[in-house]
C-alpha cells in the first residue's frame, strides 16, 4: 500500500513527519493503530488533518484509496488541500472551512454526507466520520474515515418500486434507476447523466413529437401547455400530479427540489387508477343495465345545456316508461322482469348517436339526453324508432311477451333554462302521453305546467282539508226494488273546496290515490259514516269504499274494528265495498285481509263488477254479500243488446251463490223494469235519489218509515234482444 508517509514512518504505529510546510518546527503527529488494515479495506479512505490556531487546515495523512473515490493521489492531497474538493460542488466547498472550524472549536464529532463528481465524471456519494483532538499548542488534530457509499445507494435506487431521477442544482441530470427506463422505455437515450431537466420533460410528454413545442409550423398548443405548466411547477419546492401515459396507464410525478439538486420520483397508479375507474362506474352507472344513473345522467343535462348555450343549439330531454311492466313482474317474477329491463335497454341505446346519452332512472324509468337537436323533427323520428323498438316482441324464457314505451319530450333551445326544469317539463309530457292512453309521445307544452301547478295547489288545498276536517259526506240511497224499502246508503264524499266551490270526486280522488292522501282520507270517511249512521232513525247500513291503496295497510281490519268500537256502530250495518280490480294483484294476502273483516261481522260488497280480469274466479275464491252492477251496464241495456245480456248474467249469477245484487246508476223506469224481471235485489241511483247530505237522508228516512211504491214501466224484451217468458204488468 503505497502512502503520503516517509518510507521509514508509513509503519502502522509508527509517527508520520507533516510533509505539507508550515510555520515552526516541524511536528510528529502519531498515526493510531489499526490504520494499515482499515486502508486496505474497498471503499474506505483514511486519514488524519491538521487545524492550526490561526485557521490552517492540511491533511498529515491520508490512504491511497483517496485515489480510487476522489480520483486524486494522496500525495496531491497533502501538498495541496484543495485538490480534494475539486470534485465538491462549489457550495460545499464554501461552507467545508466554516464548519471545520467551528466544529474544531466545539470538538464535536465530525459526521458528513455528501455527494462528488470524480475527475471521470462518476457520481459518488460519501460518509465522512471524524474525532478531535486538541493539541497543546492549541492545534485540533482529526482522525477519520471516508466511506464511499455510492454502491450501497445504487443498489437502494435501484431497489426502489418508482422510477428514480436525480439532478444537480444546475438541473443536470446526476442518476437514473432502472426501473425509470422500465415505465418510460423512450428516454432510454434522452435521460443521460448530464442531460438537462427541460430536455429531459420534454421528451417524457411530447415524445418522438418533442420538437413540436418548439418549432411554429409543428407547434402543438396542448402539449405546449403542459410541457409550461410542468416547468411552472418545477419552481416549486415540493410539487406531485399524475401524468396518463395511455388509456390504462398512469404515474404519479413527485419532486422535490432543493438548493442542491431535484428528486423526481414517478410511481406507477395504473392500477389504482383503474380501481378508480371502476368505482366511479359503479357509482355512476346502472347495475342491472349497465346504462348511466340519475347521477350521472344529471351531469350530462348540464353539459348538454351548456353544449346548446356555446353553440346556439338545442337540447331535448325524454322521459321514458314502460307501460304495464309491473305485470310482467308479477306474473313472471322479478328475474324476467330484470332480463326485459336489460334487453329493452339495448334496444332502446341502439337507436341513439355517441352523443346521446341513456340512463336508467329507476324501475322501469328511463331517460334519455339529446345534444345538438338541429329541429324538432328528428326527436319525433326518434321517438318513432324507440317506440318501435319497444314494441318487438321479447322471449323471456319461452314466454313471449309485448311491451310499449310512453315518452315525454322537453326541449331547451340556447340551453335557455335549468336541468330541474328541463327534467320536470319532460316528466310533465310522459304525464300527458300516459293519462293520452300510453304507447305513445307528447311534447311539454307550457299549458302542462300551468295544469302541473294548479295540481300542485290542489293536492296542498285537499291536505289541508282532511287535516282540517273541512269534508263532508253525502249518502245515496240503496233501495229494494220488490219491497221499495231503503236498505242502506253509500257514503259519498264531497268537497267544498274555499274559493272554488264543490269540487267533484272524480277529479280530487284519484289524486289522492296518486299521493297517498287516501290513507287519511279513508280512515277520515270510515270514522264520520259510521258515527253518522248511529244516529239514524233507521237501522239501516252504511256503505264505505275501501280504496286498494289502503289495503296495503296490513292492519286495516283492526283499523276497521276499532272505528266500530269508538263509534258503537253495529258490525252488520256496516258494508264495505271493495273494487274488483284489487284483486289482480297480492290476491292471497287481500282475501285474508277481507276474511278478517268477515270475521268483524262486517258486510263485504264487490263493487264495479265485470270491469275486471277474473271475476268468476273472484267469486269462488271469497264469499262476498253482495255484487254491484257497474253503472257503465246498467245505463246501455236500454240501447245494447251485449249489456242487457251481461246485466241478466250477473244477476242469475249471484242469485245462484246466494249473493245479493245491487244495480248502480239507475235513472229510468225502464232500467228499473228490466232490472226487476231479471230478479236484481237492490238498485242504486238517481231515479229513486241522488246523494244528499246528512241533515236531509235523516228527513228522507223519517218520511219512508212505510213502503215507496217504485213505479215500473212495461218491459218490451224484444227492444233489447232478449226473448223471455215472463210478462210483467203495468204498475
Amino acid at each position: 500500500m503505497s502512502s503520503s508517509f516517509p518510507h521509514n514512518q508509513a509503519r502502522e504505529g509508527t509517527t508520520a513527519q507533516a510533509v505539507a510546510p508550515g510555520p515552526g518546527p516541524e511536528k510528529a503527529v502519531r498515526v493510531p493503530d489499526g490504520f494499515g488494515a482499515l486502508a486496505k479495506l474497498p471503499g474506505v479512505v483514511i486519514y488524519q488533518r491538521l487545524v492550526t490556531p490561526d485557521g490552517q487546515i492540511r491533511y498529515t495523512y491520508i490512504s491511497e484509496g483517496a485515489r480510487e473515490l476522489f480520483g486524486v493521489s494522496a500525495e496531491e492531497i497533502i501538498s495541496d488541500p484543495k485538490a480534494l474538493f475539486s470534485c465538491h460542488s462549489a457550495d460545499y466547498s464554501a461552507k467545508f472551512k466554516e464548519r471545520l472550524l467551528a466544529a474544531s472549536k466545539s470538538l464535536t464529532s465530525w459526521d458528513v454526507e455528501a455527494s462528488i463528481v470524480s475527475r471521470d465524471g462518476r457520481k459518488k456519494y460519501t460518509h465522512a466520520i471524524a474525532q478531535p483532538e486538541r493539541k497543546p499548542d492549541g492545534s485540533v488534530l482529526w482522525t477519520g474515515v471516508i466511506l464511499d457509499e455510492t454502491r450501497s445507494r445504487t443498489a437502494f435506487f435501484e431497489n426502489l418500486s418508482q422510477g428514480f431521477l436525480l439532478y444537480d442544482a444546475e438541473d443536470r441530470l446526476i442518476l437514473r434507476n432502472n426501473h425509470f427506463l422500465e415505465m418510460l422505455p423512450a428516454l432510454h437515450d434522452v435521460a443521460v447523466p448530464g442531460a438537462h431537466y427541460s430536455d429531459i420533460t420534454r421528451a417524457e410528454i411530447a415524445g418522438d413529437r418533442a420538437a413540436s413545442l418548439e418549432d411554429p409550423e409543428l407547434f402543438d398548443s396542448e402539449l405546449y401547455e403542459m410541457y409550461r405548466q410542468r416547468l411552472e411547477k418545477h419552481a416549486d419546492a415540493h410539487s406531485m400530479f399524475e401524468r396518463e401515459l395511455d388509456r390504462d396507464r398512469w404515474l404519479l410525478v413527485n419532486e422535490h427540489r432543493t438548493e442542491e439538486g431535484t428528486v423526481v420520483l414517478y410511481t406507477d397508479i395504473s392500477e389504482l387508477k383503474r380501481r378508480e375507474r371502476e368505482i366511479r362506474h359503479l357509482a355512476y352507472h346502472d347495475v342491472l343495465t349497465n346504462l348511466p344513473n340519475r347521477m350521472l345522467f344529471q351531469e350530462r343535462i348540464e353539459e348538454a345545456l351548456s353544449r346548446a348555450r356555446e353553440r346556439n343549439t338545442t337540447a331535448a330531454l325524454m322521459c321514458l316508461d314502460l307501460d304495464n311492466f309491473k305485470y310482467v313482474n308479477d306474473t313472471l317474477g322479478h328475474s324476467a322482469g330484470d332480463d326485459l329491463l336489460k334487453c329493452v335497454s339495448t334496444r332502446l341505446r341502439s337507436c341513439l348517436r355517441d352523443s346521446d346519452t341513456i340512463a336508467r332512472l329507476g324501475g322501469d324509468e328511463f331517460g334519455i339526453v339529446i345534444t345538438d337537436l338541429q329541429d324538432a323533427e328528428y326527436a319525433t323520428s326518434l321517438a318513432w324508432r324507440l317506440s318501435d323498438a319497444v314494441n318487438q316482441p321479447i322471449d323471456l324464457n319461452g314466454q313471449r311477451v309485448n311491451m310499449s314505451v310512453s315518452i315525454g319530450i322537453a326541449t331547451a333551445t340556447n340551453g335557455d333554462t335549468t336541468s330541474d326544469r328541463l327534467l320536470k317539463d319532460a316528466d310533465l309530457a310522459l304525464y300527458r302521453a300516459k293519462a293520452d292512453g300510453r304507447a305513445t309521445f307528447r311534447f311539454f307544452e307550457a299549458e302542462m305546467d300551468a295544469r302541473a301547478q294548479e295540481r300542485r295547489m290542489l293536492e296542498m288545498d285537499l291536505r289541508h282539508a282532511v287535516a282540517k276536517d273541512q269534508l263532508e259526506l253525502h249518502y245515496q240511497a240503496q233501495v229494494d226494488i220488490f219491497s221499495s224499502e231503503i236498505t242502506g246508503f253509500e257514503a259519498l264524499v264531497r268537497w267544498n273546496r274555499p274559493g272554488q266551490g264543490m269540487v267533484s270526486p272524480a277529479h280530487f280522488i284519484p289524486l289522492a290515490e296518486e299521493t297517498g292522501i287516501i290513507m287519511s282520507l279513508g280512515e277520515w270517511v270510515l270514522r264520520k259514516a259510521c258515527k253518522d249512521a248511529v244516529g239514524w232513525p233507521s237501522p239501516v247500513r252504511v256503505a264505505v269504499n275501501v280504496s286498494a291503496a289502503q289495503f296495503k295497510d296490513r292492519n286495516l281490519a283492526k283499523l276497521v274494528g276499532r272505528i266500530l268500537q269508538e263509534t258503537g256502530l253495529p258490525a252488520a250495518r256496516l258494508e264495505l265495498e271493495i273494487t274488483e280490480s284489487l284483486l289482480l294483484k297480492d290476491v292471497d294476502e287481500n282475501l285474508h285481509i277481507l276474511q278478517e273483516m268477515k270475521n268483524l261481522g262486517v258486510r263485504i260488497s264487490m263493487d264495479d263488477f265485470g270491469t275486471g280480469y277474473s271475476s268468476l274466479m273472484n267469486l269462488r275464491s271469497f264469499p262476498f254479500d253482495k255484487i254491484k252492477i257497474d253503472q257503465s251496464f246498467v245505463g246501455d241495456i236500454e240501447r245494447r243488446p251485449d249489456a242487457a245480456a251481461i246485466v241478466r248474467a250477473v244477476v242469475a249469477l249471484g242469485n245462484s251463490l246466494g249473493m245479493v245484487t245491487c244495480a248502480e246508476g239507475v235513472e229510468t223506469g225502464e232500467q228499473l223494469s228490466y232490472l226487476r224481471s231479471e230478479g236484481c235485489v237492490e238498485m242504486q241511483g238517481f231515479y229513486y235519489s241522488k246523494p244528499k247530505p246528512l241533515a236531509e237522508v235523516v228527513t228522507m228516512m223519517r218520511a219512508t218509515h212505510a213502503k215507496l211504491a217504485i213505479p215500473l214501466q212495461p218491459v218490451d224484451f224484444e227492444e233489447y234482444g232478449l226473448t223471455t217468458d215472463i210478462r210483467l204488468p203495468a204498475a
